[in-house]
């Protein structure tokens, strides 16, 4: 692996000597190669904006569960197909007051290497190249993961959690606004540290919420989910688990969009009707092909149903 050092910025760069390929970092005074090198890069070189670029054991780097996504199994194996440790890239880590380093982007690429080390294949890396950066915390890193991978908003239910730790406004009012009314967001009930632990009550598909946000209704979609389809206790718990989807929380927020009537006045003219049944309907037919055609689809029949 090569290096190349500006005022403590490290870049890779091509040196050959005597026909052979060396470690080297780039100073004011020249070249430094061989071992001496990568004892500068083992200690670290500090970067314009205060970050430090490290050789770091990866096997060593530690994953914060609150805002990263699962390991895709398919997407570690297919990289497992066609290793080469000169692609491993540069491994973005936080670094806490405690002197642990926590991965905020490249969980994948660990993954590949530990399997390549239970495997005890010889190219599994020893070290890899990681820009640290310093005095992180769980929320911090969760927005710079944030950053790395699509910015914000945040579109899909993975990304949405790493929101809720990083302390994002919006994210943080659809999921204050899910917890009001009983209901939780399911990609936080798999096995991963909550901010809301009931059961039988999580919104599968959660990153509709957004469009649903943008309404203004999503407080009253869920209201009137849990008022009509919610038993006879009025619980998140008991509404169908068909209902429960981030989809038919925008269907019914449009609906609701349509209408210049109170949620109570609404309710009373939805209560006996097989919603859920309706939403499998809807779903096969030939119109609601498109995944995005769905909620207006249901907001149409139900606009139809109340007349």
């Amino acid at each position: 692996m090569l290096y190349t050092y500006f005022g403590g910025w490290v870049n890779p760069v091509k040196i050959k000597r005597k026909g052979l390929t060396v470690n080297a970092v780039k100073s004011q005074n020249g070249y430094i190669t061989g071992e001496k090198a990568l004892q500068l890069l083992r200690r670290g070189l500090e970067t314009p904006n205060g970050q430090i670029v490290q050789l770091l054991d990866p096997l060593q780097l530690k994953v914060d569960v609150n805002y990263q996504r699962p390991v895709n199994k398919h997407v570690v194996k297919r990289l497992s197909s066609a290793f080469n440790a000169q692609l491993l890239g540069t491994f973005q880590v936080g670094r806490r007051r405690t002197g642990d380093n926590y991965i905020i982007d490249a969980q994948h690429r660990q993954a590949l290497i530990k399997n390549l080390d239970a495997l005890r294949d010889h190219r599994t890396p020893a070290e890899v190249v990681c820009t640290v950066s310093l005095n992180t915390t769980s929320r911090s890193e969760a927005g710079l993961f944030v950053g790395f991978n699509g910015g914000t908003p945040v579109k899909g239910p993975n990304k949405m959690r790493a929101d809720i730790v990083g302390g994002d406004k919006i994210t943080l009012e659809i999921s204050h606004c899910v917890d009001s009314q009983g209901f939780s967001l399911e990609f936080l009930e798999r096995g991963r540290p909550s901010v809301n632990t009931r059961t039988n009550t999580g919104i599968s598909s959660p990153q509709w919420l957004y469009q649903c946000y943008k309404t203004g209704k999503l407080d009253d979609a869920l209201w009137l989910l849990r008022t009509v389809w919610g038993g006879n206790n009025h619980q998140a718990s008991n509404v169908d688990a068909k209902l429960r989807n981030g989809y038919v929380v925008m269907a019914v927020c449009r609906f609701l969009s349509q209408r210049q009537d109170n949620r109570r006045t609404i309710a009373k003219k939805l209560i006996g009707v097989e919603f859920a049944d309706a939403v499998q309907r809807i779903r096969q037919q030939a119109a609601c092909q498109v995944r995005w055609s769905i909620p207006r689809e249901i907001a149409r029949w139900l606009s139809e149903l109340v007349g």
